[in-house]
């Protein structure tokens, strides 16, 4: 049985290749331009969503490397009717969300509205243009894209409180454990009559957040299968919290033992640790599910595209 090589060479990008995708790579550009624009609302204010001004760039960069390993399919031009009437559907939907959104830029209902009318609409086109295996091959990136925008609310809410509960508790036990009568009380650490309050800030929803587009973005740049991709973002989301509980539990004890002034100044520097460190799990992690590396060089797969 003879099988197919991993490695596909780029494709022939020709005038009569791509010339056919420049109109749907310009509506592409506005849809995704806008989209971000709406979320970058998120990243200037939002507590936790700082990374978003990294993921554009790199979003349409794999993009990019998925769009050169793809052939254009050839198929029957659409109807003049049907390419104006869906171009006018498709316009006032997003209008809809914008109108929503100007209303109030915080609100993420419409948001997450104007997301998924922009990602259907992507992957239709490339349906039309390359084909089922190509849409198949240009989820994960949509998956990274989308971590940019703002989780709605009740959901954001719902994890700040779990993941808030969740860091007491393990920082109490931690404590306990090395022989220290630490007790949770509300959202405070008390010992002794010393009280640490663990806020929202504290509560690793950042983390969680960013290591999910990290553990994504792994994922598609060393070109892991499913499992590995699943893996690694259930391994990222262990880490952020893991990590933010060592963290927690660090300036806790240092502001039980040096006081507040200590706790202040090692504040920033234990955040910052405590993302290499998971930083560092990631990459490791990736580097090792990468059955794809040999000789330390990065093979990238290109998925043949099919009429489908």
């Amino acid at each position: 049985m003879i099988e197919a090589p991993a490695f596909q060479t780029r494709r022939d990008t020709s005038s009569a290749d791509y010339g056919p995708w420049i109109p749907w790579i310009g509506l592409l550009l506005a849809m995704w331009t806008q989209l971000f624009y709406s979320a970058s609302y998120g990243w200037l204010y939002g507590q936790y969503y700082d990374y978003g001004w990294y993921v554009p760039p790199l979003a349409v960069w794999f993009f990019y490397q998925k769009w050169r390993g793809w052939a254009t399919v050839p198929r029957p031009s659409l109807p003049r009717w049907v390419l104006i009437g869906g171009l006018l559907v498709l316009g006032l939907a997003l209008a809809s969300m914008r109108t929503l959104l100007r209303a109030d830029p915080a609100w993420t209902t419409p948001l997450w509205g104007q997301a998924g009318i922009v990602c259907a609409a992507t992957l239709l086109i490339v349906w039309r243009m390359a084909g089922k295996a190509a849409v198949f091959g240009l989820i994960p990136v949509l998956l990274f894209a989308l971590t940019a925008v703002r989780l709605q609310g009740t959901v954001e809410r719902f994890l700040v409180n779990g993941l808030t509960l969740g860091v007491l508790d393990a920082s109490g036990f931690i404590f306990r454990l090395f022989g220290r009568p630490v007790m949770v009380v509300g959202n405070q650490l008390e010992l002794m009559g010393e009280l640490v309050e663990v806020t929202e800030g504290c509560s690793g929803v950042r983390s969680i957040q960013s290591f999910l587009m990290v553990a994504l973005f792994l994922g598609e740049w060393m070109g892991l299968k499913i499992l590995p991709r699943l893996a690694m973002i259930g391994i990222g989301l262990i880490t952020a919290w893991g990590t933010n509980v060592m963290r927690a539990t660090f300036l806790a004890w240092i502001r039980f033992d040096q006081g507040q002034s200590a706790f202040d100044r090692y504040h920033d520097t234990a955040g910052m640790v405590a993302y290499l460190i998971g930083a560092g799990v990631m990459i490791w992690v990736s580097a090792h599910m990468d059955s794809e590396r040999k000789s330390g060089r990065l093979v990238r797969r290109h998925p043949e595209s099919r009429v489908g």
